[in-house]
Parts: structure tokens; C-alpha cells; sequence
């Protein structure tokens, strides 16, 4: 599930320095005057790291579902390496005796807000009953288990992303308050925990992390870029990335006096790829924005919109400047009917028609005249003619030919 291993990469773009170690070198043949390229395998266990000031806490995921599963298990092991007088080794420690793994259930009974969604939602997937059946041999099992997997892993990671509380739960994050703040660097390790001799088709990445001490961590509001009108819909723009990373989602808030906001959405809003690629005015869409679409009951309203955005680490941000918009209808009035014309002595031209039901933001015609139906039209009437059904005899300012056509819009 490709998407699945994009949407946990996203996750976790690196706000710091990242390396992770997973490079697998081929041998070059001695006899090949060329040098062959390293092969590099897809990274499978992401880290990322913020400095809080008195804390540095650790997020971490895979994007497999199988690895997942295998890691609840058998826990992930953290080592933390402080670096500071250039004349002195490196310190290295072990930051947990035993390996970090999932709560149990009454730990997060005992230890976690009951009023957390997303921590019940890791309650669920870690300790709730699932539908699981071993694999019977066919590919379409195999296939229906991966998937199977996929969606827990996504689930979890989702959880996890949104709630400091869950990711906890979850074994996927981890405060460091105990590295020293004199030091130059802390340079964080973490892999599977899969035993002296691991074995075929366990995951053996290693994620490391480079975190400053001195160097505290801090959220940006969103930027944003401008709203567009449509038919009672409002469309807000603003942009994906910031100076220190990427949000992982968003609230958007709305109000109608400029002073009280409400909150539109009760989850973060997790920006997908747009389904096309043309905005309403027409224009081409830019992928580096985020777009948020409105429903507002009436048109012409003004409304006050501003976005929080949210970080891996479930911490909110500033509000962003706020953004005015207001719905416009696009919706066009009935054409007139039964249109007529007359032509008196080939100079002068007669036409009428009928208007039943006018919409209420019709304001008026003006006559156009064509050589050819599909035009261009030609205006007759420089001032708007009434909105009712009407007649008018204009002097005709063209040679009518049997194709000539007339037409009120």
C-alpha cells in the first residue's frame, strides 16, 4: 500500500538533522574498470526530534504494517550519544533498562485522559478485538492480510500524530529530560529490538536523529495565501510547509464578527491531493498550498477564517493572520423565451420575447446580434433593458441575411 507508506513518510519529514543508516554496499568486481554505485534501500523506520527547552522528546514510526506489529513485540531500543569537549570521548547511554513497547490496557485506564479521542482510538487498536486470519497460502490472502496490517498501522500512526498521550500509549515517543544541556550536540539512535542474531525479514534500520541542546525548538503560524468565492462556499488557501517542517494537519476556525471564533472541524483536517488542478477563478493550482472548502448558507456574508496547524508531536501553533471571504453566486438567471422578430422593410427590426418567473438578482438584457447562432454577438442596446418581458424596435445597424440572428442576454 503505497499510499499508506506515503502518507507515514509525510508523517514524519525531518524537522532536524536526520540520517538514517541504510546503506548496503555491492562489492565491485576487480576486474570492472568502472565503480559500481552503492544500492540504497527504501528506509523503513523513521525519527524525528523537538527541543522543548527542559526536554527533547522523540517520535518515531515504521511504514509497514508487518514491522509494526513485529516491534510491539519486541520494543524499540533508544540510545542517546552527548558530544562536548572536542579532547573527550563521546557519552553513551542506554536511555531505558528494558525495551520501549505499547501500554498495557490498564496502564492507559489508570495513566490517560478518558476524554482523549485519539487515545481511545489506540486503546482500540492495540487492545480492542480485530479481524485477523492467518494467510492460507494464496496470493489474495496474503494480499487481504497486508492490507489488513496497512490499516492498522495507518489507524495507529494517525493516533499517534495528533495526541502526545497516544503516541505514548502507542510505545512511539519518548521525553528525554536527562541529556546535558552543556553539550554540543545530542546525536539520538533507535532501531527494533530483534535479538543478538535477527532474523530473515526483520527490519535492521537504524533511524538517528541531531538534536542542539542550546537550540530550542519553536511553532510558526500558518502562512496563509488568500481565499477564493464560489456558490455559497468559501475556498481558503495557505501553505503547506513552514520554517521548521511541515504540519501534520489543521484546525480552521470561523466567525462571523471578526471576534468570536468557532472551530470547523473536531479532528485536524489532514490536507489530501486535490482533485483537480484548476482552481475556481480558472487558474492552475499550486501544490505547495493547502486548501480548505466552506459551506456558508447565504452569499455576500462576509466571514472571518483563520488556521492552527498541529505538528507530529501533537503540539498546536499560533493562529495564523486571519482571512475574509465571502460566498458569490455563480449561478446564472433563466433565459428569456419565446423570442421573436420582425423585420420592418429591411431598416427596422421588431423583437420581443417572454420572461416568466424572473430571478430576483436579474437585472436586466441587452439585445446582441449575430450573423451566425453561435455568434460573436454584437450589442444593440448600449443601456440594460428592463427585467420583464419586453419589445423592442431598433434600427438595424447591419445587412440581414437569412442567418441573421438576434438574441436578448
Amino acid at each position: 500500500m503505497k499510499s499508506t507508506k506515503r502518507f507515514v513518510r509525510n508523517l514524519f519529514t525531518p524537522a532536524l538533522v536526520v540520517v538514517a543508516m541504510l546503506a548496503l554496499i555491492q562489492p565491485t568486481c576487480a576486474q570492472s574498470k568502472s565503480t559500481a554505485r552503492p544500492a540504497v534501500r527504501e528506509r523503513n523506520l523513521f525519527m524525528k526530534a523537538h527541543n522543548y527547552g527542559d526536554s527533547i522528546v522523540l517520535r518515531w514510526n515504521v511504514n509497514e504494517g508487518a514491522y509494526w506489529l513485529a516491534a510491539n513485540k519486541r520494543g524499540y531500543v533508544l540510545e542517546r550519544i552527548e558530544f562536548g569537549d572536542p579532547k573527550a570521548r563521546p557519552v553513551r547511554k542506554r536511555l531505558t533498562v528494558a525495551p520501549i513497547r505499547p501500554w498495557t490496557l490498564d496502564s492507559m485506564k489508570k495513566r490517560l485522559p478518558r476524554n482523549d479521542r485519539f487515545v481511545a482510538i489506540a486503546a482500540q487498536i492495540l487492545h480492542g478485538k480485530t479481524y485477523s486470519e492467518s494467510p492460507k497460502g494464496t496470493i489474495g490472502d496474503f494480499y487481504q492480510t497486508y492490507q489488513q496490517q496497512q490499516g492498522q498501522l495507518l489507524t495507529a500512526a494517525m493516533a499517534a500524530e495528533f495526541s502526545a498521550a497516544a503516541a505514548n500509549a502507542l510505545g512511539l515517543r519518548w521525553t528525554d529530560r536527562t541529556f546535558d544541556r552543556k553539550a554540543t550536540r545530542c546525536m539520538y539512535r533507535l532501531w527494533i529490538n530483534n535479538g543478538p542474531q535477527p532474523k530473515p525479514g526483520d527490519l535492521t534500520d537504524t533511524a538517528t536523529v541531531l538534536v542542539l541542546p542550546w537550540r530550542v525548538d519553536s511553532l510558526v503560524a500558518p502562512k496563509v495565501a488568500g481565499t477564493e468565492s464560489g456558490d455559497k462556499v468559501v475556498k481558503l488557501r495557505w501553505y503547506r510547509y513552514h520554517k521548521s517542517g511541515n504540519f501534520s494537519g489543521y484546525y480552521v476556525e470561523r466567525s462571523s464578527d471578526g471576534k468570536t471564533f468557532t472551530r470547523l472541524n473536531e479532528v485536524p483536517y489532514v490536507a489530501a491531493p486535490p482533485d483537480t488542478t484548476v482552481r475556481f477563478s480558472g487558474l492552475p493550482k499550486n501544490p505547495q498550498e493547502v486548501e480548505y472548502t466552506d459551506s456558508v448558507r447565504v452569499n455576500y456574508r462576509k466571514f472571518q477564517y483563520r488556521i492552527i496547524g498541529i505538528n507530529t508531536f501533537g503540539d498546536l501553533s499560533p493562529v495564523s493572520k486571519v482571512l475574509v471571504g465571502n460566498g458569490r453566486d455563480l449561478t446564472p438567471p433563466r433565459p428569456p423565451i419565446d423570442i421573436q422578430k420582425k423585420v420592418e422593410d429591411n431598416r427596422r427590426i421588431i423583437i420581443t420575447w417572454s420572461l416568466p418567473a424572473p430571478a430576483p438578482d436579474l437585472k436586466g438584457f441587452y439585445i446582441g446580434q449575430a450573423s451566425e447562432f453561435g455568434g460573436p454577438y454584437q450589442p444593440l442596446n448600449k443601456t440594460l433593458l428592463p427585467r420583464r418581458p419586453g419589445r423592442l424596435r431598433m434600427k438595424n445597424q447591419c445587412p440581414i441575411s437569412a442567418n441573421t440572428t438576434w438574441w436578448p442576454w
